[in-house]
């Protein structure tokens, strides 16, 4: 008898996982363009002192 291949598929992901994930996702955008404002101002800050 010939080996058996068995071929391990990943499950689809839930609809709330992906809700999930999309919100993580939108925070994470968020924080950075906080990050990347404070950056602006603190090289703002050093030009003119």
């Amino acid at each position: 008898m010939g080996q058996r291949i068995r071929i391990l598929r990943r499950p689809k992901p839930s609809l709330a996982h992906m809700t999930r994930q999309l919100v993580r996702l939108l925070n994470a955008i968020e924080e950075l363009e906080e990050l990347r404002e404070r950056v602006r101002l603190a090289e703002a800050g050093r030009v003119l002192h």
